[in-house]
Formats: structure tokens, C-alpha cells, sequence
């Protein structure tokens, strides 16, 4: 037996609800090697970050920390560059791209500084893109080893009064 029509119409619209709901933001953006270690966001005419002009990075980890001045900060993406340093990471977290709150984006490379950048995650649709600027290479281990991690905390500490 099937419900009525207007059981069957709610029943309907709450599916298309989730459907719709359901899908998640990506992160696209470009890791490209032009000397100043910085990260910003650039909106690229349809959102397509192999626009961005620089050497691209193959390799860069890129994480998402969602809050990351609060108590619940938690990385909720991470992702790595392509050959030609662009990257694009789904971010599987409930309000991403909606809600208006803080992201830390961070960058490491093991031949490279790492690079972090706080700023809201630009909304779905947007053609705003995250070019990472990851500086000049360094010696060989000179990034993202346990140095960094030392290095990371100090600026925590620092940036968030510790």
C-alpha cells in the first residue's frame, strides 16, 4: 500500500532535502614555488587553480583545521599536491563553506618552511581558490620533519598566548 499524495510529496522533499544537504565543499587551490611563503585566497575566473602563474610543487601535504583557536579544534581534510602543484580536497565536515567561521590552513613540504594561513572557507560556488606560496626550497629535511613540528608549536603558543 502506498501513502497518500501529500505523505508521498513531504516523504519526497525531505529526500531531496538530504540529497542536497549531502554534498560537501572542496578545497581547490595551487602550491607553486615564487619565493615569499604565503598563502591567500584569489578568485580565478571558473574557480580553476592551475590559473594561478608560478612552479607548480608536487608533494605539499595540505591539512584543514576547523576552530583552530578553540578548545574543539579538530583537522578535519588533508591532501597532497599533484604533479602540477594544484590540489583539491572534499571537506567532509557538517557547515563547511556555509558557516561563518575560522579555518587554518597549513602547508608543509619536506624540502620547504611550512606556511599557515587563517581566513573563512570560501563558500560553494565561490571562484575563489587557495594559492600557497611555499617559498624557496631549502637542505634536503629542511621542512616538515620533527623541527617543523617544534617550530609549529612555538608559533601556536605564541600566535594563541600559551
Amino acid at each position: 500500500m502506498f501513502p497518500s499524495k501529500p505523505v508521498r510529496a513531504l516523504l519526497l522533499a525531505s529526500m531531496l532535502l538530504v540529497v542536497g544537504c549531502s554534498t560537501h565543499p572542496a578545497l581547490k587551490g595551487r602550491v607553486v614555488e615564487a619565493g615569499n611563503g604565503s598563502m591567500e585566497f584569489v578568485s580565478i575566473q571558473d574557480g580553476d587553480p592551475g590559473m594561478i602563474v608560478g612552479r607548480g610543487v608536487t608533494g605539499a601535504r595540505i591539512e584543514i583545521v576547523r576552530d583552530p583557536k578553540g578548545l574543539n579544534r579538530k583537522v578535519v581534510a588533508r591532501g597532497s599536491s599533484r604533479q602540477d602543484g594544484t590540489f583539491e580536497i572534499p571537506i567532509e565536515a557538517f557547515g563547511a563553506g556555509w558557516m561563518e567561521e575560522e579555518w587554518l590552513f597549513r602547508c608543509t613540504h619536506p624540502n620547504y618552511q611550512m606556511v599557515e594561513f587563517v581566513d573563512a572557507l570560501p563558500g560553494g560556488g565561490s571562484s575563489r581558490v587557495l594559492r600557497i606560496d611555499i617559498g624557496q626550497p631549502g637542505p634536503a629535511g629542511s621542512g616538515g620533519g620533527r623541527i617543523d613540528e617544534a617550530e609549529r608549536i612555538r608559533r601556536e603558543l605564541e600566535r594563541y598566548g600559551g
